[in-house]
């Protein structure tokens, strides 16, 4: 299942900050602001969460719940994370498209291109009956349906592009060997 990318890489996730401000006998915790993450994906993780909240409610009904149960708030004046790592190859809508198209950097967006989706555009998560229709599709099933669209809101490099980020890249690596080596082109000076 794609969407599971999206949480399972550490630095994909937001830290919950407790709040010091909240009401007497009220656990409330804000969920820290990640920039470069598409609302859609921070509006689903929550979701998520929400759900698996409900779920464990009503497996412990009748019973002690083990998990505290507490309040997350989004905000998004509230701090940034104090990590600025992008996940190690998340899928490319885990960035919003304004924050992939003009931020990341053309080796970064590289880096990312080829790692496919993992939601859907949002109106394709609408409601639960919405996300329930893709939720259980396969990777493949899924990419079909709604990779190119989801693609369509990215610019991915281009092949002239990439050729000259491979260029650049080999001068980098001659460059550093050169200065390693103490080995130069110009007649042994």
């Amino acid at each position: 299942m794609p969407v599971i990318r999206l949480i399972k890489k550490p630095d994909a996730n937001s830290d919950d900050e407790l709040d010091p401000n909240a009401p007497p006998g009220v656990v409330q915790y804000h969920i820290k602001a990640k920039p470069e993450q598409s609302d859609l994906t921070t509006a689903f993780l929550c979701h998520e969460d929400q759900i698996c909240r409900m779920n464990q409610s009503v497996k412990s009904k009748g019973a002690q719940c083990s998990r505290m149960e507490r309040t997350r708030i989004v905000d998004p004046q509230f701090n940034t994370p104090s990590y600025t790592n992008h996940p190690r190859n998340a899928p490319i809508n885990y960035f919003s498209p304004w924050y992939h198209n003009n931020v990341l950097t053309l080796c970064e967006c590289a880096m990312y291109m080829n790692n496919g989706v993992t939601l859907p555009l949002p109106q394709h998560c609408q409601s639960a009956d919405d996300i329930r229709r893709w939720r259980k599709l396969n990777t493949k099933k899924f990419m079909e349906e709604y990779e190119n669209d989801v693609l369509a809101l990215y610019d991915i490099p281009m092949e002239e592009e990439l050729e000259c980020l491979d260029r650049n890249e080999d001068e980098d690596d001659e460059d550093n060997e050169e200065d390693i080596t103490g080995d130069s082109d110009e007649d042994g000076k």
